[in-house]
């Protein structure tokens, strides 16, 4: 979870052209904000591309985005939302049917293509906020892959459609929540050095 004021802060559908025997789950991407629905198309290419490297470390089906005007029920979503001012900048969790969703809310001074891609990544592993770590025996910790590493600083890019860079967030991999790892690699641009590391700006949610 991407959060903006939360003072436990440490510091057509359109779709990516695949085959067709990877065409499988999708992803509904929609947009409610002031951004205009082409620049969110024309990013898609660099979100699907962030899929692949989060697959890379965490496996995980195929899943492929689309965007829409409105999601058909029962599928994975992700909502792009106008500044809500609800202190996040975005968020994940499950609907009524227990369908994984996300928004993202649009908020001037913060890149909303780091926050898209923050909460895809923690939806990708932990769809049902039901995954656990324990660093030290009897102290559970949440699965989230991006809150330790949030840092838009942290981020790295991949090319939209038009070829312009888009803002992506770094993420920590399996390794780092293994306390018994010492070889790592802990994150996908490398900067934590040890399991449970949590860098500046980024947090760890524990505890019961």
């Amino acid at each position: 979870m991407k959060k903006l004021l939360i003072a436990a802060l440490a510091t057509l559908a359109f779709c990516v052209p695949v085959s067709a025997a990877k065409a499988t789950l999708p992803i509904y991407v929609t947009n409610r904000s002031a951004l205009p629905d082409s620049a969110v198309r024309n990013d898609l290419r660099a979100f699907q591309r962030n899929i692949r490297d989060i697959r890379a470390w965490w496996g995980g089906p195929y899943r492929q985005l689309r965007f829409v005007k409105a999601a058909p029920p029962g599928h994975w979503r992700i909502n792009i939302v106008k500044d809500e001012n609800q202190g996040y900048l975005g968020y994940h969790d499950l609907d009524n049917e227990l369908t994984p969703y996300a928004v993202i809310d649009v908020v001037e001074g913060y890149s909303w293509t780091n926050t898209f891609s923050h909460e895809l990544e923690e939806m990708w592993v932990d769809p049902f906020i039901d995954q656990y770590a324990f660093p030290v025996p009897g102290l559970p910790c949440i699965k989230e892959i991006a809150d330790p590493v949030e840092s838009e600083t942290l981020g790295y890019y991949r090319l939209a459609y038009d070829g312009s860079k888009v803002l992506l967030s770094d993420f920590v991999g399996p390794a780092w929540f293994n306390s018994a790892n010492k070889a790592g690699p802990y994150d996908f641009m490398g900067f934590t050095t040890m399991p449970w590391q949590v860098l500046a700006d980024g947090y760890q949610w524990c505890g019961q």
